[in-house]
């Protein structure tokens, strides 16, 4: 039994993609970026 990183292939919502590529916050609500950004340096 093997372990797959898992990976992010692409994103539905266009602000967390912006957010993941260029660190850009400004399409995601103020209250989540902190986390959001948390979340994306994990995956």
């Amino acid at each position: 039994m093997g372990y797959t990183p898992s990976m992010i292939t692409g994103f539905r919502h266009k602000g967390l993609s912006l957010l993941y590529e260029k660190g850009d916050r400004r399409r995601v609500p103020p209250e989540y970026a902190d986390k959001l950004e948390r979340i994306q340096s994990v995956a």
